[in-house]
């Protein structure tokens, strides 16, 4: 009898486990972890905060090198994983740290039944929502996992951009840009770019070059270890229309159209200028999607509202800055509305709807 991906994939990882507590390349670091060493990088540590007294719930934990490093920061943990393989050996470095930790062998999809109480922290990160088949399943997991006022603590990158080494040549010194820290919110801090140093750092597969930015720090609000959140900005241009992402990225479902209406946001200059940036990683096109015919270099497909209909058009664009992008051609002029979302409500499309409301027969609600 033929196996089920489920039970393929078990057995995978079951192999695996043996593997990476072995640690024969050292990629896993085991140990420098018995030595005191925490397995989490800088991202997360600096992100999810003070965990002291929390409860907090690893999903996939694999062999609980994150999920210790987490106890040893103060955390009332727990690890979940379907592997017996990786929880055996995760109990065995438990024990040999003396790090306090609860590990459950199970599906992330059986979490509520499986695990007791409710957590202040849910803890995924890295190649881990990937091997999932529903992720609505596995959010309304999470949720039930939540008390009131916790939080999901998610880290994770698209398994595909992991065979991929790139430079960034729009970056070079010189250039301005400037970050914002998250112990002072809503201030941005200018700095230019001082040096890109050729020496490589990994994680997760990922290769990443370090640049150096200097930055004026008169009244030493800035310290060591904070992390920050970077743009830089490589071209500006003034007095652009731009048009928002979301109206680029949207695809209509079938029943919007050949007609419906709805309520819009439209193209138009925003604060005068469109800027150029990159937050030191890139955005992906939603899965699905696909890429639209007659979309080539610089030319999109968006949907805007005609004569009360929906309608397709292809626009030429340019800068982006990862919110709003500049129209450089195209049937499309300041003020007119673009589609940005709709929600469909089971039924048959019609038009005639005003903005915002649910017309009878259920027809898609746009957003503009």
């Amino acid at each position: 009898m033929a196996q089920s991906p489920f039970d393929i994939n078990l057995a995978s990882w079951n192999e695996r486990a043996g593997i990476h507590l072995a640690d024969e390349t050292g990629f896993y670091e085991i140990d420098a972890f018995r030595a005191g060493k925490s397995t989490l990088h800088a991202i997360e540590a600096g992100e999810i905060g003070d965990v002291r007294a929390k409860r907090l719930a690893h999903l996939q934990c694999h062999i609980g090198l994150d999920t210790l490093s987490l106890a040893r920061m103060g955390a009332d943990v727990t690890g979940l994983d379907f592997s017996s393989s990786a929880l055996e050996g995760a109990r065995r470095l438990a024990a040999e740290t003396g790090l306090p930790a609860t590990f459950v062998e199970g599906n992330v999809y059986d979490a509520r039944e499986l695990l007791t109480g409710q957590f202040d922290i849910v803890y995924v990160t890295w190649g881990a929502i990937n091997w999932l088949p529903d992720i609505d399943r596995w959010a309304k997991v999470v949720a039930s996992l939540l008390a009131p006022g916790g939080f999901l603590y998610l880290a994770e990158s698209h398994p595909f951009a992991l065979v991929f080494e790139e430079v960034d040549g729009r970056l070079e010194p010189g250039m301005n840009g400037f970050f914002t820290v998250d112990a002072f919110l809503g201030q941005r801090f200018k700095g230019t770019i001082h040096e890109i140093r050729n020496a490589a750092q990994t994680v997760q597969n990922v290769v990443t070059y370090n640049a150096l930015i200097d930055v004026a720090n008169d009244d030493l609000k800035l310290r060591p270890g904070m992390t920050a959140n970077t743009t830089i900005i490589y071209a500006e241009k003034d007095d652009v229309v731009a048009v928002p992402n979301q109206a680029i990225r949207f695809r209509p479902p079938p029943e919007m159209t050949p007609a419906a209406t709805g309520s819009a946001a439209g193209a138009g200059t925003g604060s005068g200028r469109g800027r150029g940036g990159g937050n030191w990683g890139g955005g992906a096109r939603p899965a699905g999607s696909g890429l639209p015919r007659g979309e080539g270099d610089g030319a999109k497909t968006i949907w805007v509202l005609r004569d009360g209909k929906p309608q397709s058009i292809t626009i030429q664009t340019g800068l982006t800055d990862g919110t709003n992008t500049e129209l450089t051609g195209g049937d499309l002029h300041e003020g007119d509305l673009v589609i940005i979302d709709a929600n469909v409500k089971g039924g048959t499309a019609t038009t005639g709807s005003p903005a915002g409301a649910s017309p009878a027969g259920g027809a898609p609600r746009m957003r503009f």
